[in-house]
């Protein structure tokens, strides 16, 4: 049963930066990479339908186009990683299709579309890719922390090449934005995490009281972690339950994810031991 629906939103800006853009290059070059980035994220969409999810949003503003996901919280690791590879493989369909058609500026930026998003790092669809591949062995934080710094040592190889390029011939200012790019997806990635996680709780809830069961794990913690680092701890598809215990390892209390998440609301990021004596 197909869910919700599909939604294109055009930011109002968009038609007349394109419009100057093409007086001021004298160049269609701009029109047919937002053309190739829309038929990208179509493919994401065409592929999420495939597997009966809906309540997606295309949006499109003068960066490109941007598919957001309703659903994706139910996605298996399989279903994500297709949908995730089906805008870079139908770029790379059109680049062999335009080449055999001799149309080398087209094939170009198709190439790049394609091959260019699968490097695994944010926010590119490769980024996106190894965090659910990473979630299979890890919990949610270890494997965003792992996309994070190698996203980051992405940009720094792309931003640290630009430069020596750009000092012995000529720079590619595309690339060095590109490069700050993926660093400033990565930064801000980093900071959030643990909001992340917080709002992936309240969507667990959900889905528990629309399905009616939800997978669990349970891990045994110090007294003396602080809520914040066992905030981090909780895997984002199963409900996480934490055996707390003191110094002679033995149990003192078992906690539920949603106990930690209130903890943190109502006294910040104090220690399991002081939360246990003031509850």
């Amino acid at each position: 049963m197909l869910r919700g629906d599909t939604m294109i939103k055009i930011n109002k800006r968009f038609f007349i930066y394109i419009i100057i853009i093409v007086i001021a290059t004298r160049s269609l070059s701009i029109l047919y990479s937002f053309l190739f980035i829309m038929i990208h994220e179509i493919a994401h969409l065409v592929a999420a339908i495939a597997f009966k999810y809906r309540g997606y949003t295309i949006e499109i503003d003068i960066l490109g186009a941007k598919l957001h996901y309703k659903d994706m919280e139910d996605m298996s690791v399989k279903e994500d990683v297709i949908i995730s590879l089906a805008g870079p493989i139908i770029n790379i369909i059109m680049g062999i299709i335009f080449f055999l058609l001799n149309l080398y500026e087209e094939m170009v930026i198709n190439y790049i579309l394609g091959f260019f998003n699968l490097i695994p790092a944010l926010p590119l669809d490769g980024g996106r890719i190894l965090k659910k591949i990473l979630t299979r062995r890890y919990l949610y934080k270890k494997a965003n922390i792992i996309v994070i710094y190698t996203s980051i040592f992405i940009g720094m190889f792309f931003l640290i090449t630009a430069i020596i390029v750009g000092i012995k011939f000529k720079f590619n200012v595309s690339l060095i934005l590109i490069s700050i790019l993926i660093i400033y997806c990565a930064y801000i990635e980093k900071k959030t995490i643990v909001y992340v996680v917080m709002g992936d709780l309240m969507r667990k809830r959900e889905r528990f009281f629309k399905k009616g069961y939800i997978e669990s794990i349970v891990i045994s913690i110090s007294y003396n972690k602080s809520l914040l680092s066992v905030l981090t701890l909780i895997d984002k598809g199963k409900y996480t339950l934490f055996y707390i215990l003191d110094d002679s390892m033995n149990i003192i209390r078992v906690i539920s994810e949603e106990e930690v998440l209130k903890g943190t609301k109502e006294y910040g990021d104090i220690t399991i031991k002081e939360y246990i004596n003031l509850s």
